[in-house]
C-alpha cells in the first residue's frame, strides 16, 4: 500500500466547491505529463489518498480515501479545469472521510512546521506543484495527528 496526496486547485472556480463534484462522482481524472506519469502508473487499489485543496480561498488538506481501482483509462472529463483539458487516466474510490479545514490549514505556520515533507516551510506551495505527490506512511500519519488533535 502507498500513500498519496491529490492536489486540486480549480482552475478560475473555487476548488472546494469543485472538490463537492468530485467527491460526488467517486473518482479522480489527469492528464498525463512526464512529471507525473510514473506516479500515475504508480496507484493500485488499496492506496491511501490524502486530498489538498489549494488555489483562491483553499490551503488546506480536506480529506481522505482508499482507492478501489487501479489507473485506468477515463469514463468521464475532469471537473473545474480548462475546456482543452484532456483526460488521460482515472482513479476511482471509495467514501471520503471529510476534514475539518481548520485542522490542515497550511496558511498556518505552526501547522506546517509539523509536516516533515514539506521541506521549504517559507515557500511551502512549491510542494503541491504537482497534481499528485507521493508521501511516506509516517507523513500520513502526521496529517492524521493534525485531524485528530
Amino acid at each position: 500500500m502507498n500513500y498519496w496526496i491529490f492536489v486540486h486547485k480549480g482552475e478560475k472556480v473555487d476548488a472546494a466547491k469543485t472538490f463537492r463534484n468530485i467527491v460526488n462522482l467517486g473518482n479522480w481524472v489527469f492528464m498525463v505529463t512526464k512529471p507525473i506519469k510514473n506516479k500515475i502508473m504508480s496507484l493500485r487499489k488499496d492506496d491511501i489518498i490524502v486530498f489538498y485543496l489549494g488555489g483562491n480561498n483553499c490551503k488546506y488538506f480536506a480529506g481522505e480515501t482508499k482507492l478501489v481501482t487501479n489507473a485506468e483509462r477515463p469514463t468521464r472529463e475532469s471537473i473545474g479545469d480548462p475546456v482543452d483539458y484532456k483526460s488521460d487516466y482515472m482513479v476511482s474510490f471509495d467514501v471520503i472521510t471529510e476534514w475539518d479545514r481548520k485542522r490542515t490549514d497550511l496558511t498556518n505556520r505552526d501547522i506546517r512546521d509539523k509536516l516533515n515533507f514539506i521541506k521549504n516551510k517559507d515557500n511551502w506551495g512549491m510542494t503541491f506543484g504537482q497534481s499528485i505527490i507521493r508521501i511516506t506512511e509516517r507523513d500520513y500519519n502526521d496529517i492524521k495527528k493534525l485531524i485528530n488533535g
